[in-house]
């Protein structure tokens, strides 16, 4: 009997103690489990964060390139723009250029026409006073309408008592 009830005692410690290892072992996988399970969501929670980041970053940099891109593309618009400007601007003065020559030259000619032409008039008018001086042609006196010689002293000559009145 004693042996029995060592034996059995014994069987109850053994269960005992497997009992035992058994809780800490179990207890010791699930913790290990809850920990990979743990790192493995952090891990995971990691990589999403840093792909959400890069992607901010990705998308920031690429707005700012568009932006860049957009003010390359307005600058070239606008220097084209100058240019075409500038082109037409030039070419509308070569064409007022030429035509103000143009027109220079032609008044520069017509004041030169028109000087020799004043010369030239100048020199006939001196030609004939010159021809009237050696031709001295008496001039006819003057004719008076009749309606002064009735009633003015015009071509008479007045006593010198009248003259100093003024008649």
């Amino acid at each position: 009997k004693l042996y029995r009830e060592m034996k059995e005692h014994r069987f109850k410690m053994l269960n005992i103690i497997a009992r035992f290892c058994q809780i800490r072992y179990r207890g010791w996988k699930g913790r290990l489990r809850v920990r990979t399970i743990r790192e493995a969501i952090r891990q995971k929670l990691m990589n999403d964060s840093a792909t959400i980041i890069q992607a901010g970053i990705r998308g920031w940099i690429e707005r700012k390139r568009h932006v860049q891109r957009k003010r390359q593309r307005e600058l070239l618009y606008n220097q084209s723009a100058i240019i075409a400007q500038t082109f037409w601007r030039g070419q509308r003065a070569r064409v007022e250029y030429f035509a103000m020559r143009k027109e220079l030259r032609n008044k520069a000619a017509l004041d030169v026409q028109r000087m020799y032409r004043g010369m030239r008039g100048r020199r006939n008018v001196a030609k004939m006073r010159e021809e009237i001086e050696r031709a001295k042609i008496p001039e006819k006196p003057k004719r008076i309408p009749l309606y002064k010689r009735r009633y003015s002293t015009y071509g008479a000559k007045l006593p010198a008592s009248r003259a100093v009145q003024g008649g």
